[in-house]
C-alpha cells in the first residue's frame, strides 16, 4: 500500500485524480459505506432490468401511473420521490463522512460543496433513468408533445425536492465565518474559556473530531469542485482551531438530522390519510420512498450511537421481531369480515382427520346435483344433442392472468353465442386468474338481474387491468414496514389498514361491482345455476392443506370417495372453510377477502390469519395447485354418472399465463454463486413445470374412471423471455395490448375452433 501511495505522489496524473474530491468520496463510500452503494447498486438493477424483471420493476420507474393514468404528473411524483432519496443520500454521505475530510470546514457553504462533489453516483444514475425513459416513451403510441411533457416532468420532480433540500441548507446552514463570528462574541479569555467548556463536551458527544491522526491521512484532498464548476485547490486548515473545525460540521450535522426528522413526520403524517385516493403515489415513487426513510432513520441512528450504529439497528429490528408475536399494535392480517373475538377454531389433527362424516358427504353431493340438474335445465339441447359441461381452469400470474382469463372467457362467449358463460359450471384456479374469472361472472350475474352492463363490454378488460399496486407499495413504505398507523372498523371488528387492506379497497375501487360483497352473496345465485360454480383453494402454510371457499358446502372434495380403494391410513388434504369457520362468521366474509387469500404473493401481500387455535395461516393458492386440477378432479370423479347420463362430455378451458412446453435451459457456464443457488432455484423455478407433469398424470388417470369424453383446451399467453410480461399487479399499456394480441396467435385460434367443434357451435 505504501508502494502504491508513493507512486501517485510521484505521478502528476494520478495524483490529480486520486485526490480529486469526487474521487476521495467515492472511496471513502466503498470503505465505509458499503450499505449506500448497495442501494444503489438495487436502483440500478431495478431500473435497467437486471434485477426481479420477470416481476416488471423497471416498467415501476419508466412507466409511473397515478391515478390511473400515465402522464406528466404520475413522472413529476416519481421524479420528485427520486429527488428526495438522492438528497437523503447525500445527507447520510455527510453525516458519515464529512469530518474525514477537515477542509470543507474552511469552505461557504460546507453541504453544499460536499454535495456537488459526491454527484458521480446520482448524476450517473440520472442519466442512465432519463436514457431508460426515452428509450420506453419512444415506442408508446403518444404524441412528441407528451413525451417531451413527460421526460420534463420527471426532470422537474427531481429538481424540485433537491432544490427545497438544498435551499434549506443554504439557509440554515453555517460555515466558519458564521462559527467564529459566535466564538469571538466571548471577548475575554476567561469568558472565552467558559463558552468552550461548556460546548466541548456536547459537541463531543455528539460528532466525531478531526485529528490529523490516520484518517486525515488516509483521505487526502487537493482539488475539489466549486460553483460555478469551477477546479479549485483545497484550503488548508492546520492552522485553524480543531475546535472551531468540529463545531461547523456540527452545526451542519444538527441541521440535517433536523430537515431528515421533518421529511420522516411528513411522510408518516401522510401514511395517516393513505387512503385518500391523491396520495397513491406510483409504485416506483414509493420504492424511492421506502429506500429515502430507510437512509434518513440510520442517519438519525448513527447521530446517537456513532460507531454502534449497526448494531443499534439490528437490535431494534430484533426488538420488532420479538414484539411481533405478540401482536401488540394490530398488524396482523385478518381475512375482512370475520370475527377473531369469539372463542377460536381447534385447529389440530383430531379435527382435521377424525371419522369421516357420510351423512355431510352425501347431503354436498345432493345438494351439488341439485344446482347440475338447474344447470342442465339452462341448456337449448334437445334428448338427442345433449350440452357440454364447461370447467374453467384458470391459472395464477397476478394482474396479466386477470385481463387474460377475462379476456378469454369475453373472446369464447363471443364467438359462441353466448354459450361460453352458459355451459360453464365449475371455475378453479388460483390468484389472478380467478380475480378475473369472478369480476366477469359478477358481470354476468348483473347483466341477467336486468342491470345496464355488458359481460363482452371492453371496459371491463380495462376495469380489471387498472393498477393494483400503487396502494400496496406506498402502504408498504409509509406504514408496513415500521408500526402499523391505522386500523380499520368493518362490522364490529377491528382490521390493520396494511397492504392487505389496501389491496381490497383498491380491488373494489377498479371494478366496481364488489363492494362490500360477501361470499355468501353468490350462494343462491350458484344454486340456481345463474352463475358458475367458484371454487377457491389458498395453501395452508401451517401443513400445506388446501383450504376450499366456497359458498355452497363442498366435503366431496376433501378427499376422492368414502370408499377408498388403496388400503392405507388417509389424510384429509383440506379444509372446508365454511364448516370449519361456522362460528367464526365465515359466512360474513368480504368477497375481496377472498380473492386475496387466493391471491397472496409472497411478500407482496401478506399472509393471512385466520380465527383458529393455533392460528392458520394463507397464502396463495398457486404454490399447491395454479390451475385447480385437484378439485376440478374430485368434482369430475364424484358426479362422473350425472355427467355420463345427463351431457355429452367435458371440456376443460384452461387459461395459463406462460407456455406449457417450457424451454430447455441451457446454463454450461454457472458462477459458484450460480452452482450454489442451483438445487433451490431449480425448484423454484421449475415449480409450475413439476405441477404440469402431476396434473396430466393426474387427469390421464382420473380420465380412465370416467365413461364420458374429456377435451382440455389451452389457452396459452405467449410470454417467454426476452420480452416478458410483467408478474405483477401492475401492466403498462404496452403489455396490455400484447396480452389481448396473444388472443390471434395461431395456436390460441386453433384452440377457439376446437371449442366451437366440441360444443356445436
Amino acid at each position: 500500500m505504501g508502494s502504491l501511495k508513493r507512486w501517485i505522489s510521484r505521478t502528476p496524473l494520478a495524483r490529480n485524480i486520486i485526490y480529486f474530491f469526487p474521487v476521495q468520496l467515492l472511496l471513502v463510500q466503498f470503505k465505509k459505506n458499503p450499505v449506500l452503494i448497495i442501494f444503489w447498486l438495487l436502483l440500478f438493477g431495478f431500473l435497467t432490468g437486471s434485477i426481479a424483471a420477470r416481476y416488471g420493476l423497471a416498467w415501476l420507474f419508466v412507466d409511473p401511473e397515478y391515478l390511473g393514468t400515465v402522464d406528466f404528473r404520475s413522472y413529476f411524483l416519481v421524479g420528485f420521490a427520486s429527488g428526495g432519496f438522492i438528497l437523503a443520500y447525500q445527507i447520510s454521505c455527510y453525516i458519515h463522512n464529512a469530518y474525514r475530510f477537515p477542509f470543507l470546514a474552511t469552505l461557504s457553504y460546507p453541504f453544499l460543496k460536499f454535495s456537488l462533489n459526491n454527484i458521480v453516483i446520482p448524476a450517473l444514475f440520472l442519466f442512465v433513468y432519463v436514457y431508460r425513459i426515452i428509450h420506453f416513451l419512444a415506442d408508446e403510441p403518444i404524441t412528441n408533445m407528451d413525451r417531451v411533457l413527460n421526460l420534463l416532468g420527471f426532470l422537474l420532480g427531481n429538481f424540485t425536492f433537491a432544490g427545497i433540500g438544498f435551499f434549506w441548507f443554504y439557509r440554515a446552514g453555517h460555515d466558519l465565518e458564521d462559527v467564529m463570528s459566535a466564538a469571538h462574541i466571548a471577548r475575554t479569555p476567561k469568558t472565552k474559556r467558559v463558552f468552550l467548556r461548556r460546548n466541548i463536551i456536547r459537541d463531543a458527544l455528539e460528532w466525531k473530531t478531526i485529528s490529523t491522526g490516520r484518517e486525515a491521512r488516509d483521505w487526502h484532498v487537493e482539488t475539489y469542485l466549486s460553483l460555478p464548476w469551477r477546479l479549485r485547490r483545497a484550503r488548508p486548515f492546520e492552522h485553524y482551531d480543531k475546535y472551531i473545525l468540529n463545531r461547523v460540521f456540527r452545526q451542519n450535522h444538527v441541521i440535517a438530522v433536523v430537515f431528515e426528522l421533518v421529511v420522516i413526520l411528513t411522510l408518516l403524517l401522510f401514511g395517516l390519510f393513505r387512503d385518500v385516493r391523491w396520495l397513491m403515489i406510483p409504485a416506483g415513487a414509493s420504492v424511492f420512498l421506502l429506500f429515502t426513510l430507510y437512509l434518513m432513520f440510520s442517519g438519525i441512528l448513527y447521530t446517537w450511537f456513532r460507531g454502534w450504529t449497526n448494531v443499534a439497528l439490528v437490535s431494534i429490528l430484533l426488538l420488532i421481531n420479538y414484539l411481533h408475536q405478540f401482536d401488540l399494535f394490530g398488524n396482523k392480517t385478518r381475512a375482512t369480515g370475520m370475527n377473531y373475538a369469539t372463542q377460536l377454531a381447534p385447529y389440530n389433527a383430531h379435527t382435521l382427520n377424525g371419522d369421516f362424516n357420510r351423512e355431510e358427504y352425501r347431503n354436498d353431493s345432493l345438494h351439488t346435483i341439485r344446482i347440475l340438474e338447474n344447470w342442465k335445465a339452462k341448456q337449448q339441447g334437445d334428448s338427442l344433442h345433449k350440452p357440454k359441461l364447461i370447467v374453467l381452469q384458470c391459472s395464477g400470474g397476478g394482474i396479466r392472468s386477470a385481463l387474460w382469463t377475462l379476456y378469454t372467457m369475453q373472446y369464447l362467449d363471443s364467438i359462441s353465442n353466448s354459450s361460453f358463460l352458459n355451459q360453464t359450471a365449475l371455475i378453479c384456479g388460483s390468484s389472478g386468474g380467478m380475480v378475473g374469472a369472478a369480476c366477469l361472472r359478477e358481470v354476468q350475474w348483473r347483466q341477467q338481474k336486468g342491470e345496464n352492463v355488458n359481460t363482452k363490454d371492453v371496459i371491463w378488460r380495462e376495469r380489471i387491468s387498472n393498477d393494483l399496486l400503487n396502494p400496496m407499495a406506498f402502504s408498504l413504505a409509509v406504514n408496513d414496514w415500521f408500526l402499523p398507523l391505522r386500523s380499520a372498523s368493518y362490522k364490529g371488528q377491528q382490521y390493520s389498514r396494511n397492504r392487505a387492506w389496501a389491496f381490497e379497497e383498491e380491488l373494489e375501487a377498479n371494478t366496481g361491482i364488489f363492494k362490500e360483497r360477501l361470499l355468501t352473496d353468490y350462494t343462491q345465485a350458484e344454486s340456481d345455476a345463474v352463475i358458475p360454480m367458484m371454487v377457491f383453494a389458498p395453501t395452508i402454510v401451517n401443513d400445506g392443506r388446501r383450504l376450499l371457499i366456497a359458498s355452497h358446502p363442498v366435503s366431496y372434495m376433501l378427499r376422492a370417495s368414502p370408499e377408498p380403494h388403496v388400503n392405507q391410513a388417509r389424510l384429509t388434504d383440506g379444509v372446508e372453510f365454511m364448516r370449519f369457520f361456522k362460528n367464526q362468521g365465515a359466512d360474513q366474509v368480504r368477497f375481496a377477502s377472498v380473492l386475496r387469500m387466493n391471491a397472496t404473493f409472497p411478500y407482496i401481500t401478506p399472509i393471512t390469519t385466520l380465527p383458529s387455535n393455533p392460528e392458520m395461516e394463507v397464502f396463495d393458492a398457486g404454490m399447491r395447485d395454479n390451475y385447480g386440477i385437484t378439485n376440478t378432479i374430485r368434482f369430475l370423479h364424484q358426479f362422473r354418472h350425472w355427467i355420463a347420463a345427463n351431457t355429452s362430455g367435458v371440456v376443460l378451458v384452461q387459461t395459463r399465463d406462460k407456455s406449457k412446453a417450457r424451454p430447455i435451459l441451457d446454463e454450461h457456464q454457472k458462477t459458484i454463486m450460480q452452482d450454489f443457488s442451483r438445487p433451490m432455484g431449480s425448484f423454484y423455478g421449475n415449480l409450475f413445470t413439476v405441477q404440469d407433469y402431476n396434473h396430466d398424470l393426474l387427469l390421464d388417470v382420473a380420465a380412465s374412471s370416467f365413461n364420458f369424453q374429456t377435451d382440455l383446451l389451452s389457452f396459452e399467453l405467449y410470454n417467454e423471455d426476452p420480452d416478458r410480461i410483467s408478474l405483477s399487479w401492475h401492466l403498462t399499456g404496452r403489455e396490455k395490448k400484447r396480452i389481448l394480441a396473444c388472443m390471434l396467435r395461431k395456436e390460441n385460434q386453433h384452440e377457439a375452433m376446437r371449442f366451437l367443434e366440441l360444443t356445436g357451435k
